[in-house]
């Protein structure tokens, strides 16, 4: 009857452990994304400035 028990509180702190391995891999693949969203935003507001800059530099030739 012990054994049984202490089998049992081992598989569910074990359980535990393996949710909160799982808890902290989505956290950790919820910051890459979010990380990997700025770095594109980033890139993206560079790549319009770029596309504003050199629609002015056309439009100032022009006139």
């Amino acid at each position: 009857m012990g054994a049984s028990t202490m089998i049992n509180s081992i598989d569910s702190s074990s359980k535990s452990i393996v949710a909160g391995k799982h808890v902290v891999s989505a956290l950790r693949r919820d910051a890459a994304f979010i990380w990997n969203a700025v770095i594109v935003v980033v890139f993206v507001g560079f790549a319009g400035l770029a596309v504003a800059s050199a629609l002015l530099d056309l439009i100032s030739i022009r006139h």
